[in-house]
């Protein structure tokens, strides 16, 4: 269980102006200021556009992202709990994934 809450803080830093995830099974990072979410494909990876791509609030506002090779960035995001959604390919296989990100307050 140790291992598990090391491993869980060592994947996972938030400060009061930013919050970082990586997460390796979803082939992405994920990076939020307040007020934006960036993902970025992990190398080998790209940004699947073509997927439905969401970030969701508490009160069910949906953000739009705009696409870059190996990056999604979403802006005008409120802060607290967000689900983003979305994909990302290498040449072989896609990837779609959901995952919860923290967004710091202003």
């Amino acid at each position: 269980m140790k291992h598990i809450a090391l491993l869980i803080a060592s994947l996972i830093t938030t400060n009061t102006h930013s919050t970082t995830i990586s997460s390796p099974e979803n082939h992405i990072d994920v990076f939020s200021t307040p007020g934006t979410i960036s993902v970025t494909a992990h190398k080998g990876w790209h940004i699947n556009e073509k997927f439905p791509w969401k970030a969701t609030t508490s009160t069910g506002l949906v953000q739009v992202f705009k696409f870059f090779e190996d990056s999604a960035v979403a802006s005008g995001v409120p802060d607290g709990v967000v689900v983003i959604k979305g994909g990302v390919c290498n040449e072989s296989q896609c990837s779609p994934f959901k995952i919860n990100v923290v967004v710091p307050v202003k």
